[in-house]
């Protein structure tokens, strides 16, 4: 399954738009993401703006894994924040591969311990352009 590539985050509703780098040696995962567009008080409106991926491809089509926010954020200003993450590979209408975190929007998750508190939303990427190894 070829994962290695640049992705593109679907963009949600007050959300700004995210790319992801993402590459694969047999089962480890690694990626990247910025955010495209920062608004003019970087600090004040874009949580998750710089953030990275390590994990583990499952047999099940699972990636299990670890999320760091790298910031900048309202939420924290020098310390990262690690959060486990679970990302489901499937597969959409069109057959294209969709990489989707696994977990329900003011639920509470993964990366959302407190519902209450700071939750950033599930993302979904689609594959933007592949690279080679």
């Amino acid at each position: 399954m070829a994962l290695d590539g640049t992705w593109t985050q679907e963009v949600t509703e007050g959300s700004p738009a995210v790319t992801w780098w993402i590459r694969t040696s047999g089962d480890c995962v690694w990626g990247a993401s910025k955010v495209e567009v920062f608004a003019s008080d970087p600090f004040a409106d874009t949580p998750d703006s710089v953030q990275n991926l390590r994990g583990q491809i499952r047999t099940d089509f699972v990636i299990e894994g670890e999320i760091v926010l790298l910031g900048p954020s309202r939420f924290f200003m020098a310390a990262p924040i690690y959060a486990p993450v679970r990302i489901l590979i499937e597969f959409d209408d069109a057959g294209e591969i969709v990489l989707r975190e696994d977990r329900v929007y003011g639920v509470e998750g993964p990366r959302c311990l407190d519902p209450s508190g700071y939750c950033p939303r599930p993302f979904v990427l689609r594959l933007q352009a592949a690279f080679g190894n």
